[in-house]
């Protein structure tokens, strides 16, 4: 776990799962797709 308070980071890690990869009616490539425009815009380093 890379975080100084991993409680914190493994609730956050649950959350990010259940969004990305939980039921929907949003395709796994279009949640893809969407955090790689996300990013683009917030000018993500990674």
């Amino acid at each position: 776990v890379s975080s100084l308070k991993p409680n914190i980071m493994k609730t956050l890690m649950a959350h990010v799962g259940s969004g990305m990869f939980g039921e929907s009616d949003v395709s796994r490539a279009e949640r893809e797709m969407v955090a790689a425009v996300v990013s683009a815009t917030n000018k993500c380093q990674y």
